[in-house]
């Protein structure tokens, strides 16, 4: 993604937990590099100065909620306007695992932050499914734990 916006002009700053080897693919592309955490809003601060639009995701582990929220304040801190949040699961107040309950919250933070969030509800992508099983799908045929029908073929 970072590539096809600054192929297309758009200047991309780029959170990075620590800066190590992993960010030089970023900065070969022209990327503007912030070393912070997103559980700690001071760290935070320096990310959205003179940002209008930033793009939210987090990794499907504890955190999220505290991440969202430390996220949220210092963008609204900042006047950032919009927010594309990417939801990785199936998120619903009553959805049926803990995992999926927080992606509606932290939807429902960032609305009530009112940064114009736009929630992107990914919850599967195939190309890392398809990484994952590669080499051990039998015919070339993924059988999906989603339903009786479910498979995506290779």
């Amino acid at each position: 993604m970072t590539g096809l916006l600054i192929g297309q002009g758009l200047p991309v700053r780029a959170l990075v937990q620590r800066k190590d080897e992993r960010l030089r693919a970023l900065e070969n592309l022209g990327a503007d590099i912030v070393e912070g955490d997103l559980l700690d809003l001071k760290s935070m601060r320096p990310l959205f100065r003179g940002i209008k639009r930033a793009y939210f995701t987090y990794p499907v582990r504890d955190g999220l909620l505290e991440a969202t929220s430390v996220f949220a304040a210092a963008a609204k801190e900042a006047g950032v306007q919009t927010v594309a949040n990417l939801s990785q699961l199936s998120p619903s107040p009553d959805a049926p695992t803990p995992r999926m309950r927080e992606h509606w919250a932290s939807e429902q933070v960032l609305d009530w932050a009112g940064l114009a969030a736009v929630h992107l509800r990914a919850t599967v992508f195939f190309e890392n499914v398809r990484a994952l099983i590669a080499g051990t799908a039998p015919e070339g045929i993924i059988y999906l734990p989603w339903g009786t029908r479910a498979r995506a073929f290779l």
